[in-house]
Order: C-alpha cells, then sequence, then structure tokens
C-alpha cells in the first residue's frame, strides 16, 4: 500500500457519495467474469448538482476501463458539458499508464471534472497512488476510501494476483445437515436446492476459471457451464487436474467446449497419445511438477495467474479441497449445508465426528465467518482467510 495515500473512513463521507459508491459497485459487479485480463471495475459520473450523468463498467477483455466507458456514454447522450465540476466515483483507483488507450486519470481531468472518490487503491506498480498524484495534479479533488471493505471482494482476484502472485481461490462445499458431501464414494448425490444451485451458476459467472479434480469429473460427469437465463458465454475457463489424463473425450466437459476453454493439467509422465486425444477434441494440456503424491498445486494456480486467471471457483471433493487448504491456497469457502441427513458417507473438509458437521474449524484457523444466511431451506455460510 502506499503510504502518501490516506483513504477515509465511510463516515467521512455524504449519504449522496455512499449511494453513488454503491451503484458503481453494482456495475462493477457486471464485469466480473469477463472482463480478465482486467479487474471488473465500475465507474459512476454525476454533475455538480448531484444528477446523474452516466455509468460505466469495464468491458469485456478488459477493455474499454470503466472511466472511459462511462465518459463515451457521457458524450454519446450529448451530456460532457454536465460534467464540469462535478464528481466520478469509481471503485478502484483510476489507471495512470497508457496501454491500448490513455491513461483514465487524464481523461477524468480532461472531462473537466472537480472531484475523484475512488474506493480501493490499485496495487499494480504501474499505479499504486500516481493515478491519485496525478489526478490532484491536474487540480482535482481527491478522496479514497469510500466502502472499501465490500468493492475489495469484487476485487479479490486482481488483488491477489498484484500482491501474491496467484489467483484468489475460494471453494464452494455442499453437504448433508451431518456434514458428508455424499452417501458412497464414487456415486453422486444431489443435496442441496434448486436456489442454491442457481446460486453456483451466478457464482460460476463471475470466475475467471473453474477447478475440479478428475474424480469428480469422473463420477459425476459434470458439464461445469453457465447455465442461468441469459449467461451464454458466461462459463469461465474450466480447469480439471488430472495427473494421468484420464479426461473422457466424451465426458459432459469435453463435449461441451464449444461453451469454454478447458485446461487439464496433468503429470510430466502422462501419456502422450491420450494428450493427442483431447488436444484433438480441443482441450488444452498443460503438464506440471508433481510433489506429495499429486500435482503441484502452487505451480498450477502459478500457471492460471501468468495467464490472466485470476479468480478461480473450486468445485471439488473433499481430496482436492483438503491439499488445498493444507497448502495455504483457500482463501473463501462457501458452505451450503442441506437440511436433511445422510447418516454416513464421504466426510466433507474438516469434518467432526463429535459435532457431525463439516467445515470445524480449530479455534486458532485463520478463517473468519464473514457471512451467513438463507437459500430457501439450505444455509448459506462464507468463511474467508483474514488478510
Amino acid at each position: 500500500m502506499n503510504c502518501a495515500v490516506k483513504p477515509l473512513a465511510d463516515s467521512d463521507f455524504s449519504s449522496h457519495d455512499k449511494r453513488w459508491m454503491r451503484l458503481a459497485g453494482l456495475y462493477a459487479g457486471r464485469a466480473q467474469g469477463h472482463s480478465w485480463p482486467n479487474p471488473a471495475v465500475g465507474c459512476v459520473l454525476v454533475s455538480a448538482d448531484n444528477r446523474l450523468i452516466a455509468v460505466g463498467s469495464t468491458q469485456a477483455g478488459g477493455r474499454p476501463h470503466a472511466e472511459a466507458e462511462a465518459l463515451l456514454k457521457a458524450e454519446q447522450a450529448r451530456k460532457t458539458a454536465d460534467l464540469k465540476a462535478g464528481t466520478a466515483y469509481v471503485t478502484l483507483e483510476p489507471c495512470a499508464h497508457k496501454g491500448r488507450g490513455p491513461a483514465c486519470a487524464d481523461l477524468l481531468v480532461q472531462a473537466g471534472l472537480g472531484r475523484i472518490v475512488y474506493a480501493v487503491e490499485d496495487p499494480d506498480e504501474r499505479v499504486n497512488g500516481q493515478g491519485h498524484k496525478r489526478l490532484i495534479k491536474g487540480g482535482l479533488t481527491v478522496q479514497s476510501g469510500l466502502y472499501a471493505a465490500i468493492n475489495k471482494t469484487g476485487l479479490s482476484g486482481f488483488l491477489s494476483s498484484r500482491r501474491r502472485g496467484r489467483p484468489f481461490v475460494t471453494t464452494k462445499i455442499a453437504t448433508s445437515a451431518d456434514g458428508f458431501i455424499s452417501a458412497k464414494a464414487g456415486q453422486q448425490t444431489w443435496l442441496t436446492n434448486e436456489q442454491s444451485r442457481r446460486y453456483v451458476h451466478d457464482l460460476r459467472s463471475r470466475v475467471d476459471g473453474l477447478l475440479t479434480g478428475i474424480q469428480t469429473v469422473l463420477v459425476d460427469d459434470p458439464a461445469l457451464t453457465c447455465r442461468l437465463p441469459g449467461g451464454r458465454g458466461r462459463t469461465p475457463v474450466r480447469l480439471v487436474l488430472d495427473s494421468d489424463l484420464r479426461l473422457p473425450v466424451h465426458s459432459q466437459l469435453v463435449r461441451t467446449i464449444a461453451e469454454g476453454r478447458i485446461i487439464t493439467f496433468c503429470a510430466q509422465q502422462a501419456d502422450k497419445s491420450a494428450q493427442a486425444a483431447l488436444q484433438a477434441a480441443g482441450v488444452e494440456v498443460v503438464r506440471l511438477c508433481c510433489n506429495n503424491g499429486g500435482l503441484d498445486l502452487s505451480e498450477a494456480l502459478q500457471w492460471c495467474e501468468q495467464n490472466d486467471l485470476s479468480n478461480l471457483l473450486v468445485e471439488a471433493g473433499t481430496k482436492l479441497n483438503r491439499s488445498l487448504f493444507e497448502a495455504g491456497l483457500l482463501d473463501r469457502l462457501i458452505h451450503l449445508t442441506a437440511p436433511g441427513k445422510i447418516n454416513q458417507g464421504v466426510q466433507g473438509l474438516l469434518y467432526d465426528a463429535n459435532t457431525a458437521s463439516a467445515l470445524a474449524f480449530p479455534d486458532d484457523s485463520a478463517y473468519i465467518k464473514v457471512q451467513s444466511g438463507h437459500l430457501s431451506d439450505d444455509q448459506l455460510t462464507i468463511w474467508q482467510k483474514a488478510d
């Protein structure tokens, strides 16, 4: 963090500021899952007398940026004159570097705005306070920190990529009320309700990549696509950890390759003829080193980060989840608990026989509960690793 930029507290901002930043956050949410390699950002432009002029979000493929998109909409609506001395609300510090277009900080200065409010400082070494400084140099009043905590959630993949060199990893775990993920090993068991399944499809639409293990593919034969109404084109890159290249070319996953890319990670010694068959079906194959009897998970995540996949959702069994957890690679855990019990079967992650429950974190756990509620009769609990 650039210590020269001191963010303000939410209480330092007016009710109007909060209203407009909430709107910017909503527009940022619309870009989640299809803005990569750039972060999903929202921008709201407001006149000096507090009228909404235009809104924008990062567009597909990362360009235009949210600020440029909002300014373009203001121009198309012939409202650029209304921006004079107005305010821009942006969920991430405006960029200060030129890429495929001008720096957003320069565009905002040129628009004649009088004030910029942004939520989160950009840790990218090309920005990191430089956008803030450039805006001030351009004569604008600049304030930061409004709803920073909320907006960091939407920017979690980007922030993790820049700060830790790996994607932000969320796992979704569904269990029965007594902590089991299925009634029998090697057997698919439907646990959660329709509302929870729609929730999971929405999660898929908001990430860059969806990670699973070969055992889940062989047992469940999932498509792992986004099947929400209007969700066509929102299926993330599907990633399979498959040491021996057992992924069947006739699986639902491969048969739905038109919905989006499929990457399978395998061991260095995996069969080359199996690789050729998968590649002929359109699957991309990446060979990794192994450790602790399995693929190197850190290397897999590093590959994802290097290929602009900064936000991953894991949908897998307990074995893979345990490996990620023990390696310290799980950042957020989403636990869906169905109301029914199945009394025996495959135990969920961190199963506690005494309480008959999964995700029984130890007392010294780094994870804190950040959200709880219900999706119809299913219970939703979200745990996140403390910064």
